[in-house]
């Protein structure tokens, strides 16, 4: 008769165990999941009697999880252009506005102003105070004219100003 020792008996088990452990970790779950980012090309313009206008680049909807703030990364650049013989006492400027949303509710707006041509590149995202768990559904561009003596917020989507804009154009997820 032999006998076995019972040293082996725990070490075979633990052994076990840690095999289990780790085939149980290498088991995606649905948050581990990949959720590649989505890139989106925009573009938006305004044109008028003297000026053209247009912004275009990349939307990079970064692929996030809770508690990770939702993040819209934008890229692009912006050009303004007087093709007619129009003469300006003060120089026109051209003010492309960004608006992320979540629903209804606005997440996080930017605004780049040029009076020439201009390349960005910011990230859309909530503020410190704003639900970092809401996502960005939706990105509404839009280009406007003005010139140099107006600040951005004095036109704009955002305002209610009579601004010299083109149609806003909306980018969804």
């Amino acid at each position: 008769m032999r006998f076995v020792s019972s040293s082996r008996r725990p070490r075979r088990a633990v052994t076990t165990m840690l095999a289990a452990a780790a085939a149980i970790l290498a088991v995606p779950t649905p948050a581990m999941a990949a959720h590649p980012d989505i890139q989106q090309p925009f573009r938006a313009g305004h044109a008028d009697s003297c000026l053209r206008s247009v912004t275009e680049g990349t939307l990079t909807w970064r692929a996030t999880h809770p508690p990770e703030q939702p993040v819209v990364e934008v890229d692009g650049t912006l050009a303004l252009t007087n093709p007619g013989a129009c003469q300006f006492f003060v120089a026109p400027t051209a003010v492309a506005s960004f608006t992320a949303y979540r629903q209804e509710r606005v997440i996080d707006t930017e605004s780049r102003a040029t009076t020439g041509a201009d390349s960005f590149s910011f990230t859309l995202t909530p503020d410190a105070w704003s639900d970092w768990s809401a996502s960005i559904d939706r990105v509404v561009v839009q280009v406007c004219h003005g010139s140099v003596v107006s600040a951005p917020s004095d036109f704009g989507p955002a305002s209610n100003s009579a601004a010299n804009c083109g149609e806003p154009v909306t980018y969804t997820r």
